[in-house]
């Protein structure tokens, strides 16, 4: 008895410190995570735009959230527009509230039509020097009633070879039919550079052919062709990549989790994208000391997997398709020793296997999200032999995760990135009193959210209804993608929100890391130094440089309401002006915080820095300004930080046109170019080059000198507005800033909600946003009821409501149709 009771007692034992061993493991991994968040801190931040195809003149109303760091540390956020060319069109800054903040910003009517990129950040982003900004792709058109569609393709992609004669096929439809007569024009670039420009117009079936011989260009250099068609004001553009047969690939292969040991079954993922990035579509060759082991062909994400039993000391190379084939050697993946992992999917349950070879000792499976340690669990594994294990990851919020496997001494093995479920987390119920509504009438929208188990769930919500067309679904980003992709950089983030398939999906999280934060770094991290922290990143930051002898010591900035009557003016005699001064430093430096610079529209924060306003406007003293958002948004523009990569190569949009059995009789085809040479490009339309002008008196754009030079940017010069001259910096095409101009932090203002039961209008309401609240909070029961009213657009209407779950800061979404039909 007393020898059973010891063998009880030693298994007891061994067990507890097996138990004992997991949990330290567990605690320190959790403790290097920590240590290495806090000097490599990251804030997920997502904004809501109500749409994301605008008419010039439109508001944008958007609703941010930080979806991590989410600290109320921060105090503001800054929204910047960018053109085609990364030039800041718009900036604007609006106060954090909590983890919140929400805005308004109108577009200027003089924005040309075309895409766009609106980003976003906060001061505390700046202050760890976090350039993972938000991103979303914006449209500026003039109409968007009636939509031109334009698709592309090349003719015979085996042409795409210098010296070969390419033609590119592109169709025209107008609400799903041919257009002919539609106007075009294209231009190809070889890099950067615009080589060659053309006109186009489609013929009886929508069609335009462009023929060319491919120029001789170097191995790291390929075409680019980018086409514009207009009709009234409406139009369409689209882009193709036109690779020759001397580009070489990238060509990357990812072993699952990391590593593949040799005789063991494992999955490999291969990656193939071009000179620029882009995911590429084409035929492999997989082969063993040139033996034929698989044919393969990657997906539009430029992807392939591959199940492998590998050899060791076994040559396997990939091998390209085209008349310039590269091989590549498998890179040192397969291991004599060691540990690996493949992951099993059942419905919603999650399998693992993982295999032992000639490693002794215990090992430890580890489940996380980016920012913490979910489960782990000790696996005590045999050499040369595997255990199966069921992870409980369904059991948290739907998320991209790591399941990782480290060996006694906790020191990664292998790691792996999967999506934990298929199901979302919560169920959004958007339900409209009516399906179809007249014009200007009243629509009453219940929201009800509840969890898997149908409790209801109390959620902060931003709320919009837009008409339809003009959500881009395809390129509008929602508060759970920016959830799930956020750890990613922007070219991988970008590729994992164009996937179709949850096996697109997989197969990208196979070939992508979350970079830095990954156990190979995280493990045995140890900081060389504090965390990197700027101050005063809210802040106007500036230094004084007197025009004058007369030293300065103190500068006012003031507010003047300009939002009165002329009127009112009179009436009152004055305008209300607030004002306050501050004290320079001995290096004439000053520093005015956020909460000092807030202000409403009309009633903005200026430098009072006017001598005198006529005849000619001079200044007391002019700003070297030094904020920091000015030095954040440099490294943002000229990074990676806005780079999407396009999908696409040699075919437009996701789907070929079929060509008509038209003759190509010459009356709509080009004759064939050769590109290059003495046809190099003298002026083309696509882009129209800026028009503005400096006459010899320094005026901008001046009436009575209407030819003279090319305004530069950062320079001042003198620009007439409603018969008053002011004095204005150049920070762009047609986009100039008055030079008593200082960073305002803009109040919100609140979305117009007419009430035509009460009020009729009596005229066109051309509003395409007839709803926005950016902050609607569903009730114990789940449940939020709120009314508008529809304008006098016609056709489908989009209602989107995305927040999070008010305890556990969980992102959810929901959507809803109405239709207006008209009286």
């Amino acid at each position: 008895m007393k020898q059973l009771i010891f063998v009880l007692l030693s298994v007891v034992t061994a067990l507890s410190a097996k138990a004992q061993e997991n949990d330290h493991g567990a605690e320190q991994l959790k403790k290097q995570l920590s240590l290495f968040l806090t000097h490599h801190p990251s804030s997920n931040l997502y904004l809501q735009l109500d749409k994301n195809i605008y008419s010039p003149e439109e508001t944008i109303w958007f609703k941010a959230y930080l979806l991590s760091d989410t600290v109320t540390a921060n105090k503001v956020l800054y929204v910047r527009i960018t053109d085609e060319d990364k030039e800041i069109v718009l900036n604007a800054q609006f106060p954090m509230y909590d983890i919140r903040s929400h805005g308004d910003i109108q577009l200027r009517s003089n924005l040309e039509e075309g895409k766009y990129t609106l980003y976003a950040y906060t001061d505390r982003m700046i202050s760890y020097g976090d350039t993972n900004v938000f991103v979303q792709r914006i449209q500026i058109k003039k109409m968007t009633g009636k939509k031109l569609e334009a698709e592309a393709q090349v003719s015979d992609t085996t042409q795409l070879v210098r010296g070969g004669k390419v033609q590119v096929v592109t169709v025209i439809r107008e609400s799903g039919k041919p257009a002919k007569n539609v106007k075009g024009e294209y231009e190809l670039l070889a890099g950067e550079k615009a080589i060659k420009y053309g006109r186009l117009s489609t013929n009886l079936f929508g069609e335009a052919f462009i023929n060319f011989t491919y120029p001789e260009l170097k191995d790291n250099q390929s075409l680019k062709i980018n086409m514009l068609f207009c009709r009234d004001n409406d139009y369409a553009e689209l882009s193709l990549n036109l690779p020759h047969e001397g580009n070489p690939l990238k060509v990357s292969i990812y072993p699952e989790g990391g590593q593949l040991l040799a005789g063991v079954s494992g999955k490999v993922a291969i990656e193939v994208l071009d000179i620029h990035q882009n995911p590429i579509p084409t035929e492999l060759l997989v082969k063993n000391a040139g033996r034929l082991i698989a044919k393969l062909r990657t997906n539009k994400q430029g992807i392939a997997t591959l199940s492998l039993k590998p050899e060791l000391g076994a040559t396997y190379t990939v091998e390209t398709a085209g008349k310039k084939k590269q091989t590549i050697a498998f890179p040192e993946i397969i291991k004599p020793a060691g540990y690996s992992l493949k992951l099993h999917r059942n419905k919603e349950e999650i399998e693992v296997t993982v295999y032992n070879k000639n490693k002794a000792g215990n090992a430890l499976l580890v489940l996380r999200s980016a920012k913490e340690v979910l489960w782990s669990q000790s696996l005590k594994i045999p050499p040369d032999d595997s255990v199966k294990v069921t992870i409980p990851a369904a059991g948290f919020p739907k998320n991209i995760l790591s399941l990782a496997v480290l060996d006694g001494e906790n020191k990664p093995q292998t790691e792996r990135l999967f999506l934990n479920k298929a199901q979302e987390d919560y169920r959004v119920s958007i339900s409209t009193d009516r399906k179809d509504y007249g014009l200007q009438k009243k629509v009453t929208v219940t929201v009800k959210i509840s969890d898997t188990r149908g409790n209801p769930v109390v959620a902060n919500l931003a709320v919009g209804a837009t008409e339809k067309n003009r959500i881009d679904s395809a390129g509008y980003r929602t508060i759970l993608q920016s959830w799930y992709y956020h750890p990613f950089e922007h070219a991988s983030r970008n590729r994992l929100l164009s996937a179709k398939s949850a096996n697109e999906t997989d197969a990208l999280l196979m070939a992508n890391t979350w970079g830095n934060n990954q156990w190979k770094t995280i493990s045995d991290y140890q900081p060389t130094s504090p965390p990197l922290r700027l101050d005063n990143t809210d802040a106007a930051i500036g230094m004084v440089i007197p025009t004058g002898k007369k030293e300065i010591e103190e500068i006012d900035i003031k507010s003047t309401d300009i939002n009165f009557s002329l009127a009112e003016l009179n009436k009152r005699n004055i305008l209300q002006t607030r004002r306050f001064t501050i004290k320079l430093d001995k290096n004439r430096m000053f520093m005015i915080p956020a909460s000092e610079l807030l202000s409403r529209k009309g009633k903005e924060w200026m430098l009072d820095i006017y001598k005198v306003i006529k005849p000619a406007p001079q200044v007391n003293f002019e700003v070297q300004w030094k904020d920091h958002d000015i030095h954040y948004d440099n490294i943002v523009v000229k990074g990676r930080s806005l780079f999407v990569p396009e999908i696409v190569t040699f075919f437009s949009r996701l789907k070929n046109p079929g060509v008509s059995d038209f003759k190509m009789n010459g009356i709509n085809q080009l004759a064939e170019v050769t590109v290059g040479g003495k046809d190099e490009i003298i002026r083309k339309r696509l882009k129209d080059k800026c028009a503005d002008w400096v006459c010899g008196y320094n005026n901008i754009n001046c009436s009575r000198h209407p030819t003279g030079t090319k305004p530069v940017k950062g320079q001042t010069y003198f620009k007439r507005s409603k018969g008053i001259v002011n004095l204005v910096t150049n920070i762009g095409c047609d986009n100039y800033r008055d030079v008593s101009y200082i960073k305002n932090i803009t109040i919100p203002e609140e979305f117009y909600l007419p009430d035509y039961d009460s009020a009729p209008f009596g005229k066109f309401d051309p509003r395409s946003t007839i709803y926005w609240n950016p902050n609607l909070v569903t009730d114990a029961n789940g449940t939020a009821t709120f009314s508008f009213f529809t304008s006098d657009i016609m056709g489908e209407f989009e209602i989107i409501a995305q927040g999070l779950e008010v305890n556990t800061f969980t992102p959810l979404m929901g959507k809803g149709n109405f239709k207006v039909a008209g009286q």
